[in-house]
């Protein structure tokens, strides 16, 4: 998600809950004022206020998908502010004939359907990503460039500058048919090109930094030997 979009629904999420609020205690302080001395008001309105925080954090902390469209972390957030606010809203209407417990009940209740729906469908998401690396076959060293260039889901910063200079390191790369030694590095470094986009495309940043160490070490050696054959032809 990019930062003008992220400022954009910030500035939108302001003037909406600036808005409500106005009203709220505008319509209150005109209608019905012993409201304000009600600890069931309080606590509705502290149960719509946690949940427009929770939302605000999922959206501004959540990625875009590679296509543009909106992650499914950010819609159930969206649904569950949706719902919570329709809820408490009509709470406010009988504030002086609810209780407590109802009001923890459902505030409780829409959380944790909420949170498992978002739950099951991340991790849904994430292992369908890791099967698509899995199936996803790359057979030459000059197929990486394009490997790590394709992606279901946007990387995080880090891991875009990771992926990035894996990309200038190998999109000159060719495979050498006739060395068996240079044949087996390539696979090699294909193996771990892939456990880091795979890597990237859950989040796994801690992960990332180890196999790029051994890519790393495994694009040196063949540096290193595709040098030593050179020299060899040349003498």
């Amino acid at each position: 998600m990019k930062m003008n979009f992220k400022k954009m629904f910030a500035i939108i999420w302001a003037i909406i809950l600036v808005t409500y609020n106005a009203l709220l205690f505008l319509i209150v302080s005109l209608v019905h004022k012993d409201f304000l001395t009600n600890n069931h008001f309080w606590l509705i309105y502290s149960c719509m206020m946690i949940a427009f925080l929770v939302q605000i954090f999922i959206v501004m902390f959540s990625k875009q998908t590679a296509s543009g469209g909106l992650n499914f972390s950010i819609i159930i957030a969206n649904l569950y502010w949706l719902i919570v606010f329709v809820v408490t809203t009509i709470m406010f209407c009988f504030v002086s004939k609810i209780n407590n417990t109802i009001i923890f009940i459902a505030f409780i209740l829409i959380t944790s359907i909420c949170a498992i729906f978002g739950i099951f469908f991340e991790s849904n998401r994430r292992q369908i990503n890791a099967n698509t690396i899995g199936a996803e076959e790359v057979f030459k060293i000059e197929d990486l460039k394009d490997y790590l260039t394709k992606s279901n889901e946007n990387y995080s910063e880090y891991a875009h500058k990771i992926i990035d200079d894996i990309i200038l390191e190998v999109r000159d790369i060719t495979s050498v048919e006739t060395s068996e030694e240079i044949k087996s590095l390539d696979r090699r470094i294909i193996e771990y090109a892939k456990f880091i986009k795979n890597d990237a495309l859950n989040g796994k940043d801690l992960d990332i930094e180890y196999n790029l160490n051994q890519l790393n070490k495994l694009l040196r050696e063949r540096k290193a030997l595709i040098a030593k054959l050179d020299n060899a032809e040349n003498n």
